[in-house]
């Protein structure tokens, strides 16, 4: 079995979870509380060394108000789509 490539998929969740999570103006403590996990397990999930199970990936979806499937679309889809986001205005 191939390892994945760096930047791969894990890596994508990670940064979706880390963007969303910030976004909503919540912290690695905040959020592992809201589902249910330990802090350490929350900082190994923004840091890609964990791997998510189907049943966490849902409970991190609910506590951040998105569809489980809106965690694993490519980021900037993920990030436009997120509740409440705000565009940055264009400077001239």
């Amino acid at each position: 079995m191939q390892k994945p490539a760096q930047g791969g998929f894990r890596v994508q969740i990670g940064l979706r979870i880390v963007q969303l999570r910030e976004d909503r103006g919540l912290t690695q403590e905040q959020l592992a509380e809201l589902v249910g996990l330990s802090v350490r397990q929350a900082k190994r999930f923004d840091a890609a060394t964990a791997v998510l199970n189907v049943d966490q990936l849902e409970r991190i979806a609910v506590a951040l108000n998105v569809k489980p499937a809106e965690l694993l679309e490519p980021p900037s889809r993920a990030i436009e789509r997120a509740p409440g986001r705000r565009r940055k205005r264009k400077t001239r």
